[in-house]
C-alpha cells in the first residue's frame, strides 16, 4: 500500500459553509479529482448529521482524513463489495470517533473504488484500525485482490 501524507495548509482556509465544500476541499487537498465518479460524496446527508452529533468537545477540533483509491481484480469484486460494506457498517455503528465513511465506484474505470474517511483526530483512525471489521478488511487486502497498489493519502483538515 502506498501512503502519502499531505501537510495542512499554513494559511487560514476560507470559511467552510457546507459539508459539500469540506469534502471537495479534502478531495482536492488529497489530489483526488472531482468528477471521477465521486459525485455521491458531495451530498452525504448522513455524515452531516453524524458530524453535528459528534461535535468536538475537547476544543481541538482536529479532523484526520483518509482518501483511498483501490483497484480490484474483476474476479474478486463481489467478495470486495461484501467486505467493504461490512467495514463501512461496522465503522458507522461502533466507532464514536468516525465522522464519515463514504465510498463509490469510478464512473470511468470499472472496479476502481474511491474512499473518503474522516475521523476525530489521528487517534480515531488508529482506533478504526484496531476493530474486528477492519481486521476482516486487512485479511482481504492481504489476499492479493488488487490489480495495482492501492493509493492512500492521509491528511488533517486545514484550520486557522
Amino acid at each position: 500500500i502506498v501512503y502519502q501524507t499531505v501537510a495542512p495548509a499554513s494559511a487560514r482556509m476560507a470559511a467552510i459553509k457546507t459539508e459539500r465544500t469540506l469534502i471537495a476541499a479534502g478531495c482536492a487537498a488529497a489530489g483526488v479529482a472531482v468528477g471521477i465518479g465521486l459525485a455521491h460524496l458531495f451530498q452525504p446527508s448522513w455524515c452531516v448529521k453524524k458530524q453535528l452529533e459528534r461535535k468536538d468537545t475537547d476544543g481541538k477540533g482536529e479532523i484526520f482524513c483518509v482518501n483511498v483509491t483501490l483497484y480490484i481484480k474483476p474476479e474478486r469484486r463481489e467478495e470486495f463489495l461484501s467486505c467493504i460494506q461490512n467495514n463501512k457498517s461496522g465503522t458507522e455503528r461502533t466507532e464514536p470517533l468516525a465522522l464519515e465513511y463514504t465510498w463509490g465506484e469510478s464512473e470511468d474505470s470499472p472496479n476502481t473504488f474511491h474512499f473518503q474517511e474522516k475521523y476525530k483526530g489521528r487517534e480515531g483512525f488508529e482506533a478504526h484500525q484496531k476493530t474486528p471489521h477492519f481486521a476482516k478488511w486487512a485479511e482481504f487486502a492481504d489476499s492479493d485482490p488488487f490489480t495495482q497498489k492501492p493509493e492512500v493519502v492521509l491528511f488533517q483538515v486545514a484550520t486557522e
